[in-house]
Formats: C-alpha cells, sequence, structure tokens
C-alpha cells in the first residue's frame, strides 16, 4: 500500500483489497484531523472533496485504472 502524510496532518492511505492483482478492489482513505467544532456535522464527501480532488489527481487514478468515480463512497 501507499500512506501519504500532508503537513497540515491529511493522510491518505491506498491499498489493494484482495487475493489477487487482477480484479483487486482499490481502497483508497482519506482523513483529516478538525478541532473546529463547526464542521463535525459536515458531509464527509463535502468536508474532504479537495482532499479527494488531490489525492485523485496525485495518484493518476483516471489515468491507471480508467475510473473518474468509485463505486462506493463512504
Amino acid at each position: 500500500g501507499i500512506y501519504v502524510k500532508f503537513d497540515d496532518g491529511s493522510r491518505i492511505v491506498v491499498r489493494l483489497s484482495g487475493t489477487g492483482s487482477s480484479g483487486a478492489t482499490i481502497r483508497l482513505y482519506i482523513e483529516r484531523h478538525e478541532t473546529d467544532a463547526k464542521t463535525y456535522e459536515m458531509d464527509a464527501q463535502e468536508y474532504l472533496q479537495d482532499n479527494v480532488k488531490m489525492a485523485v489527481e496525485l495518484l493518476r487514478l483516471q489515468e491507471f485504472v480508467g475510473r473518474t468515480e468509485p463505486d462506493v463512497k463512504t
């Protein structure tokens, strides 16, 4: 897997899930620590949208995987 930590404390983790490389699932975890209570009720997709965009561009997922959106977002 790949682990990247940024100066602001946010991080991304990328790893394969499954037993083989063919047809394996790519899992992308994006985390950002927040101390501002005003953001606690925000939707995670909205709150992390800049981090998600940066991660997708950094990893060049569209180029390597051919996808622009995941099957599942949680």
